[in-house]
């Protein structure tokens, strides 16, 4: 169900300005509401059509969040659930780290243990490039453009097509691209690649909102995937995501 019409528009409104609030977001300059106003002042500010965004516009917010947030999230994970499955020396080596940052943390797979667990993440990242939630993305020049090296030029308001799948599957930037390799995000080899060459989510100012949250959903789930056979194994030996 919309999150709109479960919570009220108006209360929609209140809940994220009070978010933008509480984590120093900043707001639109069209926005006329200062954040040094109270929750009540906020109501009423509302209810004289004070703040020029739209219920509209709001509530797209919230449902382009819940979407792009769930439907990325389940996608990667399955993907990299399978590859984990066709590749069991990967899946023994994250296991290997898994067991060991947890035993620095006292068994417990916390937000501290999952963000020291960097195996995990070239394997995210990995599955990323393989399978990118979208295959290209979208700008649009703003202004007159020549490209260096080129007798190519960008004139104002084309719009540009960055195929993003085709920058993941370049040999030139990951040898055998074809292969699930996590080690193609090793610092070394993160070094030796160009900028914006891995672009999962876009780049810049106008990439995925749900960059982080997806992240640390992955960390989480493969963790505790992990953490479960793991704890499976004492009394079945060898067992592995098939």
């Amino acid at each position: 169900m919309c999150i709109g019409l479960r919570f009220g528009k108006l209360q929609t409104k209140v809940g994220l300005i009070s978010l933008i609030r509480k984590y120093n977001f900043t707001l639109n300059e069209k926005t006329k509401i200062p954040l040094e106003m109270a929750p009540s002042e906020i109501v009423m500010a509302l209810k004289d059509d004070v703040w020029s965004t739209s219920e509209n516009e709001i509530i797209a917010q919230c449902y382009i969040f819940f979407l792009a947030g769930f439907e990325t999230s389940s996608t990667t994970l399955t993907f990299a659930l399978s590859e984990l499955a066709q590749h069991q020396d990967i899946q023994s080596k994250l296991r290997d780290e898994i067991e060991t940052t947890l035993a620095q943390h006292g068994g417990k797979l916390t937000y501290e243990a999952v963000m020291k667990m960097t195996y995990l993440e070239k394997v995210i990242n990995e599955t990323l490039r393989r399978y990118p939630p979208v295959p290209l993305t979208q700008r649009v020049a703003t202004s007159k453009y020549h490209i260096p090296g080129t007798n190519h030029v960008l004139d104002k308001g084309v719009v540009v097509q960055i195929p993003i799948w085709g920058l993941h599957m370049d040999p030139e930037y990951y040898p055998n691209p074809e292969v699930f390799n996590p080690e193609h995000f090793s610092e070394e080899n993160k070094a030796s690649r160009p900028d914006f060459t891995f672009l999962p989510f876009g780049e810049g100012p106008r990439m995925c909102i749900e960059t982080l949250c997806l992240y640390n959903l992955m960390r989480f789930v493969i963790g505790n995937c992990i953490l479960i056979l793991t704890t499976k194994k004492r009394y079945k030996k060898n067992l592995f995501i098939t």
